[in-house]
């Protein structure tokens, strides 16, 4: 059976402000990082049932979800604050808050298991917090829930890019 799990895996996320939060661990009741699907191409027919297509622009979307009231949870709450718009607290909108977004996923080997140091790593760049959750909140079962944060970014710069293994070592 091949492990697919995240285990291992690390998101950094470098602010404007030169503050990089580090998440290592991630809580059970949330996906820990998803990373939206995007449309690179879109297509009608003409008249004549002849395809034509273009290119679509989008962002990245990316939301990680933090434990509650750790570090990682401390410095993303700050930013989503700073970000909102509130009287005595007004934005640009063009305000780019966050420089790099780094996801560190362990990489899985052709038997289907992880390898140990190497990492494949995607690398989001030009972005700012879209949303998240700005206080604490808990479950049915009286549990605080993982605080999301969404973020929105202009360009991924290195799609995978394995990281850690030499050539030698790569296991076909």
């Amino acid at each position: 059976m091949i492990d697919i799990s995240f285990a291992g895996g690390t998101v950094a996320v470098k602010m404007a402000n030169g503050e990089t939060a580090t998440i290592s661990e991630f809580s059970a009741d949330e996906n820990p990082v998803t990373v939206e699907r995007i449309t690179v191409a879109n297509g009608e027919a003409t008249l004549n049932g002849q395809a034509v297509f273009w290119r679509a622009p989008n962002l990245f979307t990316i939301s990680i979800a933090v434990i509650p009231q750790s570090r990682a949870d401390t410095q993303l709450g700050s930013l989503l604050h700073n970000a909102h718009i509130q009287p005595g607290n007004i934005a640009p909108i063009r305000d780019l808050t966050v420089d790099s977004i780094t996801i560190s996923a362990p990489l899985i080997n052709a038997s289907g298991s992880q390898q140990s140091s190497a990492k494949n790593v995607w690398t989001f760049t030009n972005g700012r917090i879209t949303e998240g959750d700005p206080a604490i909140t808990s479950a049915p079962d009286g549990k605080m829930q993982a605080k999301t944060y969404t973020f929105m970014m202009e360009k991924m710069s290195s799609p995978g890019k394995n990281t850690g293994l030499e050539a030698a070592s790569v296991q076909q």
